[in-house]
């Protein structure tokens, strides 16, 4: 397998797109993007592993800075490519990588998940308070009529 040079801000794969290829970075940094979010990965670890069962990418992978990734079309050519004869701590380096992502991408969850609980306090909390106003005022006028705006069941 040869090594690939991809220059920063290229983009090694789209979210959405055909897992063609598993990446693995010899060099260089990459950046995983996802709903706004990301998280950067770097030398020895794999693009494309986590998303090889759906057959698509699950989010950008954007170079960061330069970066040299040696390309596997398939989960079978890295099995049986000289990358894990070789070298059998590359087969941990594979488990590795994937435990790195995944911890990395639950770490961000929680921290997102935490201030979109406080978000979702608070509207709540104020649509308890919308719904004692609009039935204190036996009146929902239409620029009031905040249930039909959120989808929620009407307060009343």
């Amino acid at each position: 397998m040869d090594v690939k040079k991809v220059k920063k801000g290229d983009i090694l794969a789209k979210c959405g797109g055909s897992v063609e290829n598993i990446w693995f970075i010899a060099e260089g940094n990459v950046q995983i993007q996802t709903g706004g979010e990301s998280i950067s990965i770097g030398k020895g670890d794999f693009i494309g592993l986590a998303d090889i069962g759906s057959g698509v990418y699950s989010c950008d992978y954007a170079a960061q800075s330069e970066v040299s990734v040696r390309n596997f079309s398939t989960r079978e050519d890295l099995l049986q490519s000289d990358f894990l004869s070789s070298k059998p701590d590359n087969s941990r380096a594979i488990a590795l990588s994937i435990s790195k992502i995944a911890i990395s991408a639950y770490k961000l969850y929680e921290e997102l998940k935490g201030r979109f609980d406080g978000l979702y306090g608070l509207a709540d909390r104020a649509y308890s308070k919308y719904c004692e106003y609009a039935v204190s005022l036996h009146s929902s006028p239409k620029e009031m009529d905040l249930d039909e705006q959120i989808g929620r069941a009407s307060c009343r």
